[in-house]
């Protein structure tokens, strides 16, 4: 089955491509970027919509995390008539647009386009600390120690100390004058990615005046910031004002396929830009991936809404199990965004087997339920699980994955009770 359907995908792209070849042979005088494009549009979205769920019969909600997203046709097309220049030499107009405007939108002075969040931190981190062995102060749950491989010291000679993240992201401020030990920097991070919520306006207001008095930078690792706007209905520049740095992704809610900005002092922009180089982040004719950028900005910010909605209904319907499995790992009320870590009872199983067990679809599940619901999702400890909701997961999605989350819990109290008789 599988061999099958390679070898169709292979025949409709070969198709495409001998539509493209023909076209240009008959028409040569008429043929225009549009008639290329639908071609190509025509000849992708075939291949795609063919492998959708591997041909099987499951319904598959992928919930792994916000990365998956796939650019809108709106972006394609604008990848398509990108204008694009050398962006090394600061002649890529696209790119040139995307970072004034990114810039503009935080109330900042200048801003660099980076190919990931991971490169833009570790561009902050570097330009802040301007000696190896200087320290940057983080939380102990944050992206940046837990899943950016060590970067900021491997790569920048900086050295890690660490503060508890409480679980809506924030930290004890008192604790954090204790554990200055000569810190050149501090990052936060917003949304928390463990667990979605949102920093609170007073805390970042707080943090920013301490550091301000200590003449001790701040970073923010702003990967889901807009996320954090659009629960609050402020301005995104509202909440980055006191921020020296801010590092904010494309290609996860916004839904671009690629990339993340670095935005602060133009000073600051310049020596980012050199670091950027060093790392090899420096790029050419990249305005075809700042393109789809420009288009999530315009169109893709007040959508978030829409997730958060739908992910505050799979905790709303969590919360109501009242599981001794199952559970809400922050009250209902720090559910803010399109994040949500689910608690596994060790006496249940494994955060590894909740996941396997989501992926997976049994006879009699798919005798009581009529369809078979697999839910793709990551475990994020031993005894957790997160899900993640995106632009392609819709109101129908929710529904199927209430029942799947509600059908399991009742399997693994069902293996709870009789372990307990």
């Amino acid at each position: 089955m599988k061999k099958a359907k390679m070898l169709l995908s292979l025949k409709t792209s070969l198709l495409g491509c001998r539509k493209l070849h023909l076209s240009l042979l008959r028409h040569p005088s008429i043929f225009s970027e549009v008639s290329v494009y639908r071609i190509l549009r025509n000849t992708m979205y075939s291949v795609s919509d063919q492998s959708k769920n591997g041909g099987s019969q499951s319904i598959i909600i992928d919930l792994r995390s916000d990365t998956v997203t796939k650019p809108s046709l709106e972006m394609r097309k604008a990848m398509f008539e990108a204008e694009v220049g050398d962006d090394y030499l600061r002649e890529d107009p696209t790119i040139e647009t995307l970072q004034k405007k990114i810039a503009e939108i935080f109330g900042k002075e200048a801003a660099l386009f980076t190919p990931s969040g991971t490169m833009s931190n570790l561009i902050a981190v570097m330009a802040h600390c301007n000696a190896r062995g200087d320290k940057v102060l983080i939380g102990d749950k944050s992206h940046i120690l837990q899943h950016e491989d060590g970067g900021v010291s491997e790569v920048g000679g900086v050295m890690i100390n660490t503060i508890p993240n409480n679980p809506d992201g924030t930290f004890d401020l008192k604790l954090m004058e204790r554990s200055w030990g000569g810190v050149s920097l501090v990052c936060i991070e917003n949304t928390f990615g463990h667990g979605g919520s949102v920093l609170p306006i007073q805390f970042l207001d707080e943090i920013a005046s301490i550091l301000s008095k200590k003449k001790i930078p701040l970073h923010l690792d702003g990967a889901r910031i807009f996320n954090a706007a659009v629960y609050l209905d402020v301005p995104a520049s509202r909440l980055v004002k006191d921020c020296d740095s801010v590092s904010v992704c494309l290609s996860k809610g916004l839904g671009a396929p690629v990339g993340s900005l670095l935005v602060g002092t133009q000073n600051f922009i310049n020596r980012a830009r050199r670091l950027r180089h060093l790392l090899g982040g420096a790029m050419r004719q990249v305005g075809v991936l700042g393109a789809p950028g420009l288009v999530a900005l315009e169109s893709g910010v007040q959508r978030l809404a829409e997730d958060h909605q739908r992910m505050y209904r799979i905790a709303e319907a969590v919360a109501a199990m009242k599981s001794d499995c199952l559970y809400l790992h922050l009250d209902l009320n720090l559910v803010h965004t399109n994040i949500l870590i689910i608690k596994v009872n060790p006496k249940c199983c494994s955060a590894e087997e909740l996941v396997n067990r989501l992926d997976m679809v049994t006879k009699k599940e798919e005798a009581a339920i009529g369809k078979e619901i697999r839910i793709k999702c990551y475990e994020i400890d031993y005894q957790a699980i997160r899900f993640v909701t995106y632009n392609a997961i819709t109101d129908s999605d929710i529904d199927l994955a209430i029942q799947k989350l509600a059908y399991v819990n009742e399997e693994l109290q069902e293996k709870l009770s009789k372990t307990t008789q």
